[in-house]
């Protein structure tokens, strides 16, 4: 695996990471 293709798979999970982040921290969600 290439440097380049580490760096874009941890920039990939840091994004998806933020996602669910917003997600969980979202006011209203924590009704479910």
């Amino acid at each position: 695996m290439t440097d380049r293709h580490q760096s874009f798979l941890q920039e990939m999970s840091k994004a998806v990471i933020d996602d669910v982040v917003k997600v969980l921290d979202a006011p209203g969600n924590n009704c479910n």
